[in-house]
């Protein structure tokens, strides 16, 4: 089929204003749903779970008779917060994370320090309406592990530590937990949460002794998060 100069104007222009009309159902749909970005600033607690157990390196020295202990350490990051309803929201989640776990008794010490920067992707549901809205949310966490070592501590000898990086791997957690906002304007909004990570696979697997099998070595830990929303859009 051949087409005149005019009729093939009238289809470019018919397709022009058709291309218009989907760019500005995009910009209206866009508009319409709520974007909010904001830092975050808190503290995890740390533990971490071997198997098989009777290998533990924490539990399996005398200095750990006291009890395997928590390893408070810091969480700092951003979030992005994309709204799908008024209720249900997609949260991102880029963060600085201070894991690992402590065990100390009579004789010393020792810790195992794993910082990680991870990627959280949570699903929010908010459940009452009104300025201050209580929440839950859960999803996974992907883990990178940026440094990783274990120091020892027997008095009178000097502290030791032993770099553990070559034995990790990518961490994967399920988050799940509760919170509060509270919009101090309609485009500001603070933000609290409590969570409890659950380490899926091992961030770290090694031999700690001589007659010892391979260890796994799983990371959790309870966060306490607070932090600050702006709305973008």
């Amino acid at each position: 089929m051949v087409y005149s100069r005019r009729q093939m104007k009238q289809h470019m222009s018919r397709r022009l204003k058709y291309l218009a009309i989907c760019l500005e159902c995009g910009s209206v749909a866009v508009a319409q749903v709520p974007i909010t970005v904001g830092p975050f600033y808190g503290a995890n607690f740390g533990t971490l779970s071997f198997s098989p157990s009777s290998y533990s390196p924490l539990t399996g020295h005398y200095p750990a008779s006291g009890g395997t202990q928590i390893r408070r350490g810091l969480m700092i990051g951003l979030q992005a917060e994309v709204g799908s309803s008024d209720s249900w929201s997609l949260v991102f989640q880029p963060r600085y994370a201070e894991k690992g776990a402590k065990a100390s008794g009579p004789l010393g010490s020792i810790l195992i320090a794993i910082d990680e920067m991870e990627l959280a992707v949570l699903f929010k549901e908010r459940l009452l309406a009104g300025p201050v809205r209580p929440f839950v949310f859960a999803g996974p966490n992907l883990g990178f592990v940026l440094s990783a070592e274990q120091n020892i501590h027997f008095p009178p000898d000097e502290p030791t530590s032993e770099n553990l990086m070559q034995r990790t791997h990518t961490n994967f957690s399920v988050s799940c937990g509760a919170g509060i906002d509270f919009a101090i304007t309609p485009g500001f909004t603070i933000t609290a949460n409590a969570d409890y990570s659950f380490g899926i696979v091992s961030v770290l697997s090694a031999a700690w002794f001589m007659e010892s099998p391979r260890v796994t070595t799983e990371a959790s830990g309870f966060q306490f998060l607070f932090g600050a929303l702006i709305r973008v859009n």
